[in-house]
């Protein structure tokens, strides 16, 4: 399965679109869905590598642990993880800004220049990928892309 996430607002990855492949395993729920990123070779964030993988606890199997970025966040459980769960976490986890300034995004210019540094280079590579995704959209998804933007 093919999936699209909107950048949440009031982060660096607003507005931008994030295509996630999605391999459901046979034993599916029993184990998590394994899940490529379509990144253009872009280093947006530690927990989407430029070669695709999505790391992100929800996608282990085993028990809960404990993140500095969205604080408890339990691993795959087949009683209770499902493919939503996923793409709520990458959402509100790892599309944030809370990822670059853990302690918040407010005042984030005047509180510490290395944090606006690194907002201000994932605003330009989240752009960047929407450019590279205009010129070469995933397959099926050249009307979708074209017609968002």
């Amino acid at each position: 399965m093919r999936a699209v996430t909107v950048g949440p607002l009031d982060t660096p990855y607003a507005r931008g679109l994030f295509f996630f492949d999605i391999l459901f395993p046979r034993n599916y729920p029993n184990c998590p869905p394994r899940i490529h990123y379509h990144s253009y070779d872009l280093d947006l964030n530690p927990y989407l590598d430029p070669k695709g993988k999505v790391s992100l606890s929800l996608l282990e199997y085993g028990i809960s642990v404990t993140n500095w970025y969205c604080g408890v966040q339990d691993k795959w459980n087949p009683q209770k993880s499902d493919i939503l769960q996923v793409f709520t976490a990458i959402q509100t986890s790892v599309l944030s800004a809370n990822l670059l300034n853990p302690g918040g995004g407010e005042g984030l210019r005047e509180s510490n220049n290395l944090e606006w540094l690194k907002y201000k280079k994932t605003l330009t590579l989240t752009s960047k990928g929407m450019l590279y995704m205009l010129r070469e959209p995933p397959l099926n998804f050249q009307d979708f892309v074209e017609g968002y933007f």
